[in-house]
C-alpha cells in the first residue's frame, strides 16, 4: 500500500467504510493500537498510510485485507474506485517476478558494500525454497559475480516455482534483510508507485 498512491489517498479515514475504521482491531491486536489513536480525529490519510507502511509484511496484509473488503461493503462511487485499485495491486505484487524485476534487485544489490553475502542471503530465504545445489551451481558458474549471481539465481526461483515466485514474496524477504528500500524499485516497475514520489535517495 503505497503511502503517496493518489487513488488511495481519496478513501475516507474514518466512518463505516473508513481505511483507519477498517484496521482498528488488527492495529489493536499486533500491539500498535498507538497508531489508530494518533489518527483518529485526523484527516491525513497519508500519515496512517506511511505508519501501515512501516509494520511487518503480515501485519501490512492483514491491514489490507481488512481495508479491502470494508471498501467492498460500500456501494458509494469513490470507495468502489478505491477498492478496484487496491484489487489490481494486490494481483500484481502477488503475480510471479519478471525478467525487469530479477535485473533491477540484481542491479541494487551491485551497488552495496559487502553486497557479496546479500545474494546468497535472500535466496536462501525465499519460499518455496531453491536447493542449496542452485546457489552453489550458480556461484560457480557466474565466477561470483554479485549482479549475476542475484539475477540468475532468481531466474532459477522463477524456473522453479513460477507460480509461487513471486514480487510479493521477493520483497517480503528484503524487508526481513533490512533492505525494504529496494521494493520502491519494484513498486516503481509494477506501476504502483510514481517516481516523483520516491525518496531521492532512492531513485
Amino acid at each position: 500500500m503505497p503511502f503517496d498512491d493518489a487513488i488511495l489517498l481519496k478513501a475516507p479515514l474514518e466512518g463505516p467504510y473508513g481505511i483507519l475504521t477498517a484496521c482498528r482491531e488488527v492495529l489493536h491486536e499486533i500491539g500498535q493500537g498507538r497508531i489508530y489513536d494518533h489518527h483518529k480525529g485526523s484527516e491525513d490519510p497519508k500519515t496512517f498510510l506511511m505508519a501501515l507502511s512501516r509494520l511487518d509484511p503480515e501485519h501490512k496484509e492483514w491491514c489490507f485485507d481488512k481495508i479491502v473488503s470494508t471498501l467492498a461493503k460500500s456501494d458509494e462511487g469513490p470507495n468502489s474506485v478505491v477498492r478496484n485499485h487496491l484489487m489490481k495491486a494486490h494481483e500484481k505484487i502477488d503475480a510471479p517476478i519478471n525478467e525487469r524485476v530479477w535485473d533491477l534487485v540484481a542491479d541494487r544489490f551491485n551497488r552495496y558494500k559487502d553486497r557479496g553475502a546479500y545474494w546468497k542471503t535472500l535466496a536462501r530465504d525465499l519460499r518455496p525454497k531453491i536447493p542449496k545445489s542452485d546457489i552453489i551451481d550458480t556461484q560457480n558458474e557466474e565466477e561470483g559475480s554479485v549482479k549475476e549471481c542475484c539475477r540468475v539465481v532468481l531466474q532459477k526461483w522463477y524456473q522453479r516455482h513460477t507460480s509461487s515466485a513471486s514480487s510479493k514474496e521477493l520483497m517480503r524477504c528484503l524487508t526481513n534483510m533490512g533492505l525494504a528500500n529496494v521494493n520502491w524499485q519494484i513498486m516503481k516497475e509494477l506501476g504502483l508507485v510514481n517516481l516523483e514520489n520516491i525518496p531521492l535517495s532512492e531513485r
